[in-house]
């Protein structure tokens, strides 16, 4: 029977803290296996972190949104486009997605209007980056209603009709989660008619 990551790990720890006790037991054992152990330790580590199961990040929807910002008796309420992204379960073991950052990039016929990264996530309260547990989902906000549509509640450019929005999800050091970049084509028509469909 295969061992899960967290049994892994207490083996690894129960093996470090053997190392330790016969490394303290006395000048005659020298500090060479100390730092042996040590160093045994170390690289068990690493190879935990690389055998460590991976999240398995995918698209689910697009869908217009309520998102509430501020506090909760002044705060304001706006309609929004949310892209939802699920960690989803797979035959083989996946981990939980933790401080994923979102990298979306706002195109008008291909020329960039602007990149916001990190971008917001939650519909209430948005915050700057998300954690999805196993089977689990998050919702990305791409695109802000305030009387027109933005690409940011605070600090976005105006949308025009047929713009385009690219998505990438990196984790806290940087690499990408998605096997590809996330595509919408973004379409207004005043009014606050819109439309978001991937692409």
């Amino acid at each position: 029977m295969a061992l899960t990551f967290d049994q892994k790990l207490a083996l690894a720890g129960l093996g470090m803290a053997a190392l330790t006790f016969i490394a303290g037991l006395g000048m005659a054992l020298g500090m060479d296996v100390r730092t042996k152990g040590e160093f045994i330790f170390v690289i068990e580590l690493e190879r935990l972190e690389r055998e460590k199961p991976k999240p398995n990040l995918q698209f689910r929807r697009v869908y217009l949104s309520t998102v509430f910002v501020g506090h909760e008796m002044s705060g304001k309420s706006y309609n929004a486009w949310v892209l939802e992204i699920g960690n989803e379960l797979s035959t083989s073991e996946i981990g939980p997605a933790k401080e994923i950052r979102a990298h979306v990039t706002y195109l008008d016929k291909n020329s960039a209007l602007q990149t916001v990264c990190p971008a917001r996530w939650g519909t209430y309260q948005p915050e700057e980056s998300a954690n999805i547990k196993q089977g689990e989902s998050e919702g990305l906000i791409l695109a802000f209603d305030k009387g027109h549509w933005y690409s940011d509640l605070f600090n976005g450019v105006d949308l025009p009709d047929k713009s385009k929005i690219e998505v990438r999800l990196i984790d806290r050091d940087g690499k990408d989660l998605l096997p590809e970049i996330l595509s919408f084509e973004f379409r207004s028509w005043g009014l606050g008619e819109s439309s978001l469909t991937k692409i």
